[in-house]
């Protein structure tokens, strides 16, 4: 099968696009739609304070870097729908082995799982088949395939189930689930064919299809300027996703309403993180990136200062710049270093954006903590997103100087 073949062509790339949509939302979707749920759930359990359970929760985010990282370096030697079956199978065993954890150094093998199964299934496969099945502009499906479909809906399925289930039926739900979804991933993801698998697309340079070396990477300002960008949009993003709820709450808001506020961030990415993706495909990824980083930082500042139900409002704007983050991400590596070697560049990026992952939202927890209030480190996650504005800033800085759109890198050419 061939580009050329237009008819099983297309309806391969569908399924392979409804497959990556599918994985995604079940393991990001159902580990973070959980996590704020479940935090004091959690602390009880194991009997530990805030700032411990959310180090060890955010032990998800940890591993995630490092599994992305690992997923990159194998994209190479192994087909990306055989990495994204193993991960959704290594997110399935954690959550079960959550149920039956009373130890807490037993959780941290299990979220430790959670963050690998997540990296394989649905950070750097979908990237892997998207950049390759739609060279064309793969904005757009990588804004579709991570639409925060299900972060919408959990954090309140999690609150109304809770009662009812306990914290150990959530989990096992959610491990059941999981074990479902295998069989329909493997009948809808397909490996791109050899023309798509190698960047040889019409109107696609040789360097499309260049898979770049570690070294090449590590070379390249570009590198490190967009992997520091989207390490402190996600580092921010984490804490609202584990602070938002408790935010509300500090702020006077009754506690469903507070709850209500981590919906409205997942709710809001249904619509910003198409519109990103869109953007990334018409303005160019880079510049997307700098807008969605410079609105998401505006939003911190403001909601710092912010009392009452207007922070629903700059919370759904938060929502919608933070959330196309990884799509940003895909489309950014693509635009600067080719289809094939964009899931590789996006999976070393991941070990920069590990202290960022793990470290900000155990810093604002001890923020809060030294100054019972959440305006300080929500002013830090604003001056942080103003220094990923001027980051994406500088890559395009950088590829005018070099002057091409391929590999437009000076390391990166220098291969």
């Amino acid at each position: 099968m061939t580009p050329g073949d237009s008819s099983a062509y297309s309806s391969q790339r569908r399924r392979t696009l409804l497959g990556c949509i599918l994985a995604q939302n079940l393991m990001i979707g159902l580990s973070y739609g959980t996590f704020g749920a479940l935090l004091e759930q959690n602390q009880a359990h194991f009997g530990v304070g805030r700032t411990t359970m959310t180090a060890a929760m955010s032990f998800i985010s940890l591993t995630l870097s490092l599994g992305s990282s690992l997923a990159g370096s194998l994209i190479p030697r192994f087909r990306p729908r055989d990495l994204m079956l193993t991960g959704i199978a290594i997110g399935a065993v954690a959550y079960v082995g959550l149920v039956f954890t009373t130890a807490f150094w037993q959780a941290l093998i299990c979220f430790t799982m959670i963050g690998t199964g997540v990296a394989f299934s649905a950070i750097i496969s979908p990237v892997a088949l998207i950049t390759r099945w739609f060279p064309e502009g793969p904005g757009k499906p990588l804004g579709l395939v991570h639409l925060p479909i299900l972060m919408l809906s959990v954090p309140f399925a999690a609150g109304l189930l809770l009662d009812d289930v306990g914290r150990a039926g959530i989990y096992a739900g959610i491990g059941g689930l999981l074990l479902l979804a295998l069989p329909v991933l493997a009948v809808l993801i397909r490996n791109p064919p050899a023309e798509a698998a190698e960047g040889l697309v019409p109107g696609a340079s040789p360097a499309d299809g260049a898979v770049l070396s570690i070294g090449v990477l590590l070379r390249s300002p570009s590198f490190w300027l967009i992997s520091l960008a989207i390490g402190l949009l996600a580092g921010s993003g984490t804490v609202a996703v584990v602070h938002l709820v408790p935010f509300g709450m500090e702020r006077g808001l009754p506690q469903v309403s507070a709850a209500a506020l981590l919906s409205v961030f997942a709710a809001a990415g249904l619509f910003g993180t198409p519109l990103f993706g869109r953007l990334a495909d018409r303005i160019g990824a880079l510049n997307a990136l700098a807008l969605s980083a410079g609105l998401a930082g505006l939003m911190w500042t403001v909601l710092a200062f912010l009392m009452g139900n207007p922070i629903f409002f700059a919370v759904a704007l938060l929502g919608a710049a933070s959330s196309p983050l990884v799509a940003l991400h895909g489309a950014s590596v693509r635009a600067v270093f080719g289809p094939v070697a964009a899931a590789r560049a996006m999976g070393y990026g991941y070990m920069v954006k590990l202290p960022f992952l793990f470290g900000f939202p155990i810093l604002a927890a001890l923020l809060f903590e030294m100054t019972g209030s959440y305006r300080l480190p929500y002013l830090l996650c604003g001056m942080s997103l103003a220094c990923a504005t001027i980051c994406a800033i500088g890559v395009t800085v950088l590829r005018l100087r070099a002057g091409g759109p391929a590999l437009a890198d000076p390391a990166a050419q220098a291969a």
